[in-house]
């Protein structure tokens, strides 16, 4: 498996799934949650798929002229590094989308699950992250937190 490859499926994963997740909540919830709870929400998953969303944006968009990586990985890196964002978003947008027959059977509950869904996925994608997106992941959160600040 070549790292180039696994960097764009993850990336795309990321941005997707949180794209689409934030769709689910404003499209599917409406009889549900009204707009203030729909937002608290979309910003429970922000955080931390948002920065893993930026790194990923960052580096497809990047300035300088991008060359696809030809590094090799291993497969078991390959499987972690797309695998779980997988298992993650899918699990996220099976949520949402299902609700509240579900995991979740209440807002409370809906909103708890999103947060350990997403501190999970944090978590675990924190640790591939820097390879995956040649990322210093401690900056990227500084330079999220000192935009919020600012706001």
């Amino acid at each position: 498996m070549r790292l180039g490859t696994i960097r764009e499926l993850a990336a795309l994963i990321l941005i997707a799934g949180h794209l689409l997740a934030v769709a689910l909540i404003f499209g599917r919830l409406h009889d549900w949650a009204n707009s203030t709870e729909r937002l608290e929400l979309v910003l429970i998953l922000s955080p931390l798929t948002g920065l893993f969303a930026l790194a990923g944006v960052r580096h497809i968009l990047g300035t300088e002229r991008r060359r696809r990586s030809t590094a090799k990985v291993t497969a078991a890196f390959g499987i972690v590094a797309v695998g779980l964002p997988l298992i993650f978003c899918g699990f996220i947008l099976y949520t949402i989308w299902v609700f509240p027959y579900g995991v979740a059977a209440d807002l409370d509950s809906l909103r708890l699950t999103l947060a350990a869904s997403e501190a999970g996925l944090g978590a675990l994608i924190g640790a591939v992250a820097e390879k995956l997106f040649g990322a210093d992941m401690a900056a990227l959160r500084d330079e999220v937190e000192a935009s919020h600040r600012s706001q």
